[in-house]
């Protein structure tokens, strides 16, 4: 055990007489000197050692700090359980997908980000080799390894192909859909897809090279219709979850 795993411990055992008294947040005392955004900062990793040990002292003294830490500590966990559940449904459900070959116009794929990657948990596709590096140009100007991953499914006369790109700059996943025409061996231009999910709704029409782009900015459910003419529809979902912490 870490050793900021080892203070929260103690944290919760500190505050458990506290916690059970208090039912909810409007009942515990306010720190005049720490908020939510530090406790966020302190829990994350994401406080500078020197920092987080004036933090931690100031924690051990602080009654208020302690009760509103081990309250945190809890709902995040809680949200990681919940996530993790839902991982493994959607994971389970594209399984038995693949194994029974129904959905035939859809392209299914569960993912994950780990560690700031894209990681595909079980898709109805072909993955295609990914994760694979790529070289892009930061803020600075200095040159970024990123990641993105492709996967690709044949239907009747159309090849589809999903590529996932999580870019590190502003930490958002890159939806890219196309689309070729195997019959007639040429990219297809103007197709209209639409894109529904967690803060997103919005269509777009592909272009000359046969794509669309979307921005997904938080993990979730996402369903992105292809229509295809002549009230033909091929459904690619999409189920996108992100590691703890």
């Amino acid at each position: 055990m870490g050793e900021r795993e080892e203070f929260i411990r103690k944290l919760l055992l500190a505050a458990k007489k506290s916690l059970e008294l208090s039912v909810d947040m409007g009942q515990i005392p306010q720190c005049h000197k720490y908020g939510m955004r530090d406790y966020d900062r302190f829990l994350y990793e994401a406080m500078p050692e020197s920092e987080a040990e004036a933090f931690k002292r100031h924690v051990w003294e602080c009654e208020a700090c302690q009760i509103r830490i081990a309250k945190r500590q809890e709902e995040i966990e809680r949200a990681d359980e919940q996530e993790n559940w839902r991982l493994f449904q959607n994971t389970l459900r594209v399984m038995d997908e693949a194994d029974a070959g129904s959905k035939v116009n859809c392209l299914s794929v569960v993912l994950k980000v780990v560690e700031r990657a894209i990681e595909v948990i079980t898709t109805t596709g072909e993955l295609l080799g990914g994760p694979l590096p790529e070289s892009v140009r930061g803020l600075e100007g200095e040159t970024i390894q990123e990641e993105y991953t492709r996967i690709v499914k044949e239907f009747k006369d159309l090849s589809l192909s999903v590529e996932l790109k999580f870019r590190k700059l502003d930490e958002t996943t890159e939806l890219i859909i196309s689309l070729f025409d195997m019959d007639k061996a040429m990219f297809m231009r103007d197709v209209n897809i639409h894109l529904a999910g967690p803060n997103i709704e919005e269509q777009k029409l592909t272009n000359d090279k046969g794509e669309v782009s979307f921005d997904i900015i938080a993990p979730g459910d996402y369903r992105a219709t292809v229509d295809m003419g002549n009230g033909k529809t091929v459904i690619v979902d999409l189920s996108l979850s992100a590691a703890p912490g």
